[in-house]
């Protein structure tokens, strides 16, 4: 390690030698960062408060104007893949993730089925989203199962309005 020289403090008048790596001495080095060390923030008045919120305000309605586009495509995909979890959730919960007929388990397959084909009637009274926070909740009155797609439409276009999967079985026995 280099031995390093000790120059005299730059301060006017002053022949101390200076702190090493510093260009001033101890007392003036003091004095220095006395000077040039920020002070203690004072507390804002009511109005600056509201000036700079009005601020923050005005940056933020520009920054949501300026990237409205790319805000809207974050905040659908955020909600669509809330809604599919809650959708998972629903399966789960009624019918295991399976249909109730014929054990389908695509996720994508599957669909509620009112049992009483009062489905109509509830979907006047909430959205199929609320109905599915009900059933999480409990604190759904209709009766409802889990069927997949194919077997729902075959239950609502027969006139008997039985699943042709148990229309086929009890033919085949």
């Amino acid at each position: 390690m280099a031995n390093r020289k000790r120059e005299k403090c730059e301060a006017i008048g002053c022949f101390e030698k200076n702190i090493i790596g510093r260009k001033y001495c101890r007392t003036h080095w003091n004095e220095h960062m006395r000077r040039t060390r920020p002070k203690k923030r004072v507390p804002l008045t009511d109005k600056q408060k509201q000036e700079r919120a009005e601020i923050r305000k005005m940056k933020r309605k520009k920054y949501k104007k300026d990237n409205h586009d790319r805000l809207m495509e974050h905040q659908r995909k955020y909600k669509r893949n809330k809604q599919e979890k809650i959708r998972q959730e629903v399966f789960l919960k009624i019918g295991n993730g399976k249909c109730h007929c014929c054990n389908e388990s695509n996720q994508r397959f599957l669909t509620l089925h009112h049992v009483n084909h009062d489905g109509y009637l509830h979907r006047k009274e909430r959205t199929v989203h609320q109905i599915y926070k009900d059933i999480l909740d409990g604190n759904c009155d209709y009766e409802i199962i889990v069927l997949c797609y194919n077997c729902n439409c075959g239950i609502q276009l027969s006139p008997s309005k039985i699943c042709p999967h148990k229309t086929e079985e009890d033919n085949a026995e």
